[in-house]
């Protein structure tokens, strides 16, 4: 049984590659079928046009990034790269506030600031109680889907293309409050 899977499997992609007949009819009409007819022609079709998956590369873990050493921040903002591109003089978290409470809103918007702008390839990621929150972005705005009620952490990491850690922002501390829909206290 296992050796007849096996050849029925094998001989599954020869059958897929069936020929295409074109037919003209009297009135003009043009029909295509996998079937042959009396005045059909073959249509040889060119090769497919493929393309490998680009692998994506995903920010790492806050511990991991945390892994970085401050010396390592501290030459990525000083300009120590070789490669021509301008140091971050600057990367915080602009919006919301540090202490700020944020009540029955559906979306947390973060803003960042940047200086220079952010440059080619350079992505942001935001955490949220050290968890990434969506994914890394060449964005300074994220609009994320608000943690639950409570008190949360906020901070970003700028990465390069090569996901190297560039910067770190300031962490904020925020407060959650969310309208309890069950019934009014007695």
């Amino acid at each position: 049984m296992k050796y007849l899977l096996s050849l029925l499997l094998f001989l599954f992609p020869l059958a897929c590659q069936a020929d295409i007949y074109k037919t003209i009819d009297a009135n003009g009409n043009v029909t295509y079928s996998d079937r042959p007819s009396a005045n059909a022609t073959v249509i040889s079709l060119p090769k497919a046009n493929t393309t490998s998956a680009t692998p994506t590369a995903t920010p790492p873990s806050s511990s991991e990034a945390q892994s970085t050493t401050s010396e390592e921040v501290a030459s990525a903002l000083s300009g120590d790269k070789k490669d021509g591109r301008k140091p971050y003089t600057k990367f915080a978290i602009a919006s919301p506030a540090d202490q700020e409470s944020i009540q029955n809103q559906p979306i947390l918007n973060v803003s960042l600031e940047v200086e220079p702008t952010l440059q080619a390839g350079d992505v942001i990621q935001v955490y949220v109680d050290g968890a990434p929150m969506g994914n890394a972005s060449h964005a300074t705005e994220f609009n994320l889907t608000i943690p639950y009620r409570g008190t949360h952490i906020l901070s970003a990491i700028l990465f390069d293309k090569d996901m190297h850690v560039m910067a770190k922002s300031n962490s904020i501390t925020i407060y959650v409050h969310q309208a309890h829909l069950g019934s009014p206290a007695s």
